[in-house]
């Protein structure tokens, strides 16, 4: 009915159809939020009688809009994100007018493009079963408590198909770093053949998926989108984790050395043979930079390091001008 009647791009979307079950025009709202992103109305009528279920998007407040046609209701209540109301069927288009008006002059163009709210930019190996078991105590999830979302980024898609009776979910395979994952999207079937042997960049939640009596590790896909060509994130501003891997690689290669003198091929073999870490030259030579501004290292020149031994007090990161950009950086 939306596609038909071209509203798919109103400031808000109201749908009204006779004889609908009421009990499932909640589920109903809240699809069509996910998919259009804009504050939606859905009446069923029932014997002159309709009973609606609303839902909004961050920055319009329902509850208030239906203050706003309050004379048009039996009843009605809700709150920012969602409501509900009972009206009479012959006072509907009296409402909807009312109601666009009210949409037209609150609902600014600039929130009807959807954000997703992350947590932070993740390598893949950073996501274990113990890290989703502790964020499972952060439960119940809901509104004014979502479920955390993270960003991978630079992922290559190996394998790649769609499941479902009518194949209409997405299901890949992804590397990095030498290791493969798991990725499920939901209603995401139209992405397969976009990604497919391609570099991605997304937006997911950790799950775990128990399968033939074994915990697994899966990535429920909120967004996606192909990698861009620059530097990743990550690699522009290296964790605080991260960096702190670095220098410990560099103490215990120091350690094992006969020369003061490392090279950046060598801290990189470290890493991934003491901590599992796989990283660009390009983010190790950042990390090294962070590490030379606040005197725990020298550099001689681009490819080599040495480790200030002398050092007798811990160093703040936060005075690394490098590191400080990473928190003043709005997009990825």
């Amino acid at each position: 009915m939306v596609e038909k009647a071209q509203t798919g791009q109103d400031k808000i979307i109201i749908v009204v159809g006779e004889n609908w079950h009421e009990g499932v025009i909640g589920i109903a709202a809240s699809r069509l939020q996910e998919k259009y992103y804009r504050p939606i109305i859905i009446i069923a009528v029932n014997d002159g009688i309709g009973k609606a279920s609303c839902r909004s998007i961050e920055g319009f407040h329902m509850k208030n809009a239906l203050d706003f046609c309050a004379d048009d209701f039996v009843v009605y209540g809700g709150h920012s994100m969602a409501a509900g109301f009972t009206i009479e069927a012959a006072k509907i288009a009296a409402f909807t007018v009312h109601i666009k008006d009210y949409a037209e002059k609150n609902v600014p163009e600039d929130i009807l493009t959807p954000v997703c709210k992350i947590e932070a930019v993740v390598y893949p190996q950073d996501i274990t079963l113990d890290l989703i078991h502790e964020l499972s105590l952060l439960e119940p999830f809901g509104m004014g408590n979502t479920k955390p979302q993270f960003v991978c980024q630079h992922l290559y898609v190996s394998q790649c198909k769609t499941i479902g009776r009518e194949n209409t979910h997405l299901r890949f395979v992804f590397e990095y770093g030498g290791q493969r994952f798991t990725a499920i999207g939901w209603n995401m079937a139209q992405y397969a053949e976009q990604i497919a042997y391609k570099y991605v960049d997304i937006v997911f939640q950790p799950e775990i998926n128990h399968w033939n009596d074994k915990d697994y590790i899966q990535f429920k896909l909120i967004d996606i989108h192909l990698s861009g060509d620059a530097p990743i994130f990550l690699e522009k501003y290296p964790s605080y984790d991260t960096v702190g891997k670095v220098y410990l690689a560099m103490r215990r290669l120091t350690a094992q050395s006969a020369s003061a003198a490392l090279t950046v091929s060598a801290v990189n073999s470290a890493l991934k043979q003491f901590y599992n870490i796989n990283i660009s030259e390009y983010a190790l030579k950042t990390c090294l930079k962070i590490m030379q501004e606040i005197n725990i290292i020298s550099l001689p020149d681009e490819n080599t390091a040495i480790l200030n031994t002398a050092l007798q007090t811990k160093m703040d990161i936060n005075t690394s001008p490098t590191f400080e950009r990473r928190f003043g950086s709005k997009r990825l």
